[in-house]
């Protein structure tokens, strides 16, 4: 198969270039370009069968090659590679039809996951495979037919590696006779993954048999097993999200909408608390995020560490909002820490205790009542800056006379309610101005000014230009870089 490698920076071509053998893979790299536009005549022309392409790329994005593909009719396979920034949009182009995403910089085992699913390799899987009652690999089609469950065990001792590899063929002995035994399913993988196949598909007969395998090796090996039920491709990456629990049975769905939402939510929620001061709270809405996190990461480790790394970097840009010293995270270093946890348990933990350091560096900084009524208001403001807010409403939020608060507002900010509350709203219609295709109208509803006249008038008085002119010179100083 034939492959074309796009980046605007050249050192991850060929860092991309040193990661595998892709002749070995039986892939030909074909074609290196550094802009979006030479990738898209490189596909037109060489016509390959893979595509590794920066999301973000001068002359064209990695997305639009993608709906040119598609539009074209053109069958080649692309898998996005993104910088933190751009890597939730990357997660979301799965829908116009990428096959992976992979955040910079990129793994070896990450891009060797991404191939094999456009290419089908399976090397690494065959070679651990072995049937339960036969010396040959079976067909696909000779597989019963059932649900499929994927077996963790969670070691309850240290031992050596030696030990614990002995344990588990032991183990893996005990499963597949039982199941045998009983005539409720096989054993389908052997080595590095347990798996089984059972042949009811009924859920609460599969619960049923699942927590007495568990019982019966808990009672016989002193290990504790969980379960992941389901039939999804590429399930293996799911495990790493399974613990300990009183249920050790997990079932594999997708996440509704109203899980999506759910999980925004209290991201914002969490990052309240911290300004709040609330550390309890945090703790539980922090249990709750990662439980949601579990199902919407889909089995990727590097969406779970990616998410939680906004987490934090959302928290910095709130801090600095508020006028507040922040923690000044290195990002890069962030996402390390994430890749280097070998659980999600510790993963969590890792992200707690950034996330929670906020409020140490809160109740070092912020002291006295006056303070924290300030810093209440401004929180409010940046959360509720769309919303039609005035004196009277943000005077009732830190109970205090409405004329008090005004001049309470000014002596601490230095300016005025209104005028601090334009400047909020004009600096996330910033955002919106760069980012979106948004009419200036519409951004002036968003970000809460009555009208686009208004709204011009602001930020002309704030930054000199229009907001049309703000838009096009930064559009032509990208376009230009």
């Amino acid at each position: 198969m034939r492959m074309i490698l796009a980046d605007d920076e050249p050192v991850i071509i060929r860092g991309i270039q040193k990661l595998l053998d892709f002749e070995q893979l039986g892939i030909e790299i074909v074609g290196e370009y550094t802009d979006g536009k030479s990738a898209m005549k490189g596909i037109l022309e060489l016509k390959p069968e893979l595509a590794l392409l920066d999301i973000s790329m001068p002359e064209m994005t990695g997305v639009d090659i993608l709906k040119t593909c598609r539009r074209m009719g053109l069958d080649t396979k692309v898998i996005f590679i993104s910088g933190f920034q751009e890597f939730e949009y990357a997660r979301a182009a799965v829908q116009y039809g990428a096959v992976e995403y992979l955040l910079k910089p990129v793994i070896r085992e990450e891009l060797l996951r991404a191939l094999e699913k456009c290419t089908h390799i399976a090397k690494d899987h065959t070679e651990n495979f072995q049937p339960a009652q036969s010396g040959e690999r079976p067909e696909a089609g000779d597989l019963m037919e059932g649900t499929t469950v994927y077996v963790k065990i969670f070691w309850q001792d240290d031992g050596n590696d030696q030990m614990r590899r002995l344990m588990e063929f032991s183990l893996q002995s005990f499963l597949e006779e039982y199941l045998s035994e009983q005539g409720i399913g096989e054993m389908i993988y052997r080595g590095k993954q347990t798996v089984l196949r059972l042949k009811t598909t009924d859920e609460e007969e599969c619960r049923d048999i699942l927590k007495k395998l568990e019982l019966l090796v808990q009672e016989r090996y002193h290990q504790k097993l969980g379960f992941l039920v389901g039939n999804t491709e590429g399930a293996e990456g799911y495990l790493f999200f399974v613990e300990p629990s009183e249920d050790p049975v997990c079932f594999l769905k997708e996440e509704s909408e109203e899980e999506w939402k759910r999980f925004m939510q209290l991201r914002e929620r969490m990052i309240d608390s911290v300004v709040a001061q609330n550390e309890p709270m945090l703790e539980k809405q922090y249990e709750q995020y990662t439980r949601l996190l579990a199902r919407i990461a889909r089995g990727k480790k590097e969406d779970a560490y990616f998410y939680l790394c906004t987490l934090i970097r959302m928290l910095e840009e709130r801090f600095h909002n508020l006028g507040l010293p922040g923690r000044n995270p290195d990002m890069r270093g962030l996402l390390e820490k994430g890749r280097a946890c070998e659980t999600y348990r510790e993963m969590k933990a890792v992200y707690f205790e950034l996330a929670a350091g906020y409020i140490h560096q809160l109740q070092s900084t912020v002291v006295g009542v006056e303070n924290q009524d300030f810093l209440k208001a401004k929180a409010y403001i940046e959360n509720h800056y769309d919303e039609n807010l005035t004196l009277q409403v943000l005077a009732d939020v830190v109970h205090m006379n409405q004329y008090y608060f005004s001049s309470f507002f000014k002596k601490n900010a230095g300016e005025n309610f209104k005028e601090y509350l334009n400047r909020v709203r004009l600096q996330h219609s910033m955002a919106l101005l760069m980012k979106t295709d948004m009419k200036a109208y519409e951004i002036a509803a968003r970000v809460g000014f009555k009208d686009a006249r208004n709204f011009s008038e602001n930020f002309q008085r704030y930054y000199h230009e229009t907001p049309n002119e703000f838009r096009k010179r930064r559009r032509d100083a990208a376009e230009e870089s």
